[in-house]
């Protein structure tokens, strides 16, 4: 077995949003989430790290090509993030308050949907370890992967992760609960 490494690449977006949950009264949002809700939105340069976690291949001394890994996130991240208003541009957050948990979240599966799309880059044998999202250089957030993404996440084609990420028993059975993408 090849060492086992794991690759990270750094990219960078400014968007705008403002923390409020249609799920909670007009005075229940400005309570908990202060000025942050502030209806005009604010804005964040957002930092966000991307690691994957693969064997070393022997040929290319490679885990996974950083060129290959920056198209990934200029796809997954940047073109849908920079310089956008997450709230009304992103349709995940429609039903969702922007918080940076739920914009890490959003990052892992989004990145992983284009990922899984690309046969070259699959081919590989990278798989998405970590993303981290730094809101502020104090406020972070890092997501794995853990827990299951409901059916109102909106605009992620789960639908295709999990027929990527199926194995099937000789019996068509599954061997792994699809939900966990520990591909």
């Amino acid at each position: 077995m090849a060492p086992t490494t794991y690759i990270t690449r750094v990219e960078t977006f400014s968007a705008a949003h403002r923390l409020h949950s249609p799920h909670l009264s007009v005075e229940e949002n400005r309570l908990l989430y202060g000025k942050c809700n502030h209806p005009n939105f604010h804005g964040h340069n957002y930092k966000v790290e991307i690691t994957l976690k693969g064997e070393i291949n022997p040929l290319t001394g490679m885990v996974m090509n950083l060129v290959d890994i920056k198209n990934c996130i200029k796809i997954a991240v940047t073109e849908p993030l920079d310089h956008k208003n997450l709230d009304m541009d992103v349709d995940f957050f429609k039903n969702r308050p922007s918080t940076t948990e739920n914009l890490a979240v959003f990052i892992w599966w989004n990145f992983q949907c284009h990922f899984l799309r690309n046969e070259d880059w699959r081919s590989n044998s990278a798989k998405l370890y970590k993303v981290k999202v730094y809101e502020t250089e104090n406020n972070i957030v890092e997501y794995m992967g853990e827990g299951e993404l409901d059916d109102t996440h909106e605009k992620i084609d789960v639908a295709r992760i999990h027929m990527m990420g199926l194995q099937l028993k000789p019996d068509g059975s599954e061997t792994r609960n699809i939900w966990s993408l520990n591909l």
